[in-house]
């Protein structure tokens, strides 16, 4: 399991929209910006909560004037076989 508290400036992302196998909870606890899911984009704002499957891209960026914070929880579940590696890009 990985968690942690990360800032984003305005106009910037912490890494371009990405996949991986891990099951990920995104909370924004500051700020506003887009949420990046499967090739949809979401507005996203303070309090928002982003879930994505293992495999599914998605990302966040600060579109608002100021920092941008959100936390975010990944994990592996132990009990549940991860789904197959998709074929494809990963992002970064």
């Amino acid at each position: 399991m990985f968690t942690a508290f990360t800032d984003v400036l305005p106009g910037r992302s912490v890494h371009p929209s990405h996949r991986h196998g891990e099951e990920e909870f995104l909370l924004i606890s500051r700020g506003e910006g887009i949420w990046v899911l499967e090739g949809d984009t979401i507005p996203a704002r303070s309090g928002d909560l982003l879930y994505a499957n293992p495999w599914d891209f998605h990302g966040l960026v600060n579109t608002g004037a100021d920092t941008l914070t959100f936390f975010v929880i990944k994990w592996k579940n132990e009990r549940i076989d991860m789904p197959k590696e998709p074929v494809g890009d990963h992002g970064n």
